[in-house]
C-alpha cells in the first residue's frame, strides 16, 4: 500500500519528532531549531529520579564503614550536590525511530515499521492527529550535538528501580574524579528508563545539562522531511508547510486515515493529481 514512500523515510538513520502545527511552523521550521525541554516538564512520573543523595556501601565491618565514611565525607557531599544540580538542569529532545529490522536490504516495510505512522504518538505528541511530524538525520544531529545521547530502555515495573545513593566504598576505591563520572553516567541511564508499555515509541533522546534556561539545536542541515495529516489541515498551514518543504529541499508527505488503515501521498504526487484534476475541469468547462 505504501511502497511509494521515499527511501529517506525507510532509512534507519531517520528519526522523527512529533509536535503541534503552530510550533512546527512558527518556531522549528521558521527558526530552523529545536528547543530542548526541561526534564521537570515530563508527564511520566516514573521517569523522575526520586532522590539524589543517600549514602550506602558494602563494608567488611562497622570499623571499616566508619573509616570510609570519614575519608569520603567531603567527596560524597560534593558528588551528591553535583548530581542534584545536573538533574535539575537536565533538558532533553525526544525522537521516535523506525523499528529495527533484521534484513537491512529490505526496501518495503509494513506500515508499523515507520516512526511517523504511530497512532499513539500522533495522539499524545502530535496534537491529537492535528499536528506535524518532522524527520531528521540522526547522524547529522549527532554531528551538531556532541553531548549525551541515549536510546530509551523499556523495563517492567520491578526493574524500573533507580538507586541514586552514593556508594562510599566505591568512591573510596575509585577516587572522586572517576566515581563522579561513573555516577553521572548512571544517572543518565536512569533518566533513560521507561515502562515497557511505551516500547512502541522506539524513543531516542538527546540530553543537555547546560546552565542556560533554554537550549536550542540547529536543525538546518539535519531535517529531511515534513509529515502532516490531511485531517483538519487549513489551506494557510498547507501553503506554509509546502513552502518550507520546497525552500529547504526536503520531502513532504500527506497522511490520510481511512477505514482500512492509512494512505501516504508525497507532495509531488499530490500536486500532479491536482494538475490533472484542474486540467480535466478546464476541459469540461470548454466542452460544456
Amino acid at each position: 500500500m505504501n511502497s511509494n514512500i521515499p527511501d529517506v523515510f525507510k532509512d534507519q538513520d531517520t528519526i522523527y519528532h512529533y509536535t503541534a502545527l503552530n510550533t512546527a511552523i512558527e518556531h522549528i521550521l521558521f527558526e530552523k531549531q529545536l528547543r530542548f525541554s526541561p526534564r521537570v516538564h515530563s508527564n511520566d512520573p516514573i521517569e523522575f529520579l526520586k532522590s539524589i543523595g543517600g549514602k550506602g556501601g558494602a563494608y567488611r565491618d562497622i570499623e571499616q564503614m566508619q573509616e570510609i565514611e570519614i575519608r569520603t565525607a567531603v567527596d560524597a557531599d560534593t558528588v551528591s550536590l553535583e548530581l542534584k544540580r545536573k538533574f535539575e538542569q537536565a533538558k532533553q529532545l525526544c525522537f521516535c525511530q523506525n523499528e529495527s529490522v533484521k534484513n537491512q536490504g529490505q526496501t518495503n516495510f509494513d506500515e508499523e515499521y515507520y516512526g511517523f505512522l504511530k497512532p499513539r504518538m500522533w495522539d499524545q505528541y502530535g496534537d491529537r492527529y492535528n499536528g506535524v511530524c518532522l524527520s531528521f538525520s540522526k547522524s547529522k544531529l549527532l554531528e551538531i550535538h556532541k553531548d549525551l545521547s541515549q536510546e530509551i530502555e523499556y523495563l517492567p515495573y520491578r526493574r524500573l528501580y533507580k538507586d541514586a545513593s552514593i556508594r562510599l566504598n566505591e568512591l573510596d576505591e575509585l577516587g572522586y574524579q572517576q566515581y563522579s563520572e561513573l555516577a553521572f553516567e548512571k544517572m543518565v541511564r536512569d533518566l533513560s528508563k521507561k515502562h515497557i508499555d511505551y516500547s512502541g515509541e522506539c524513543e531516542f533522546r538527546l540530553y543537555s545539562f547546560s546552565e542556560e534556561q533554554y537550549e536550542y539545536l540547529d536543525i538546518s542541515n539535519a531535517i529531511n522531511g515534513i509529515i502532516v495529516p490531511r485531517r483538519n489541515l487549513s489551506k494557510f498551514a498547507e501553503q506554509q508547510l509546502t513552502q518550507f518543504s520546497k525552500n529547504m529541499n526536503i520531502q513532504m508527505l500527506y497522511l490520510n486515515w481511512r477505514s482500512d488503515g492509512i494512505s501516504v501521498t508525497t507532495l509531488e504526487e499530490d500536486e500532479r493529481v491536482y494538475k490533472i484534476v484542474m486540467k480535466n475541469l478546464e476541459t469540461l468547462k470548454i466542452n460544456s
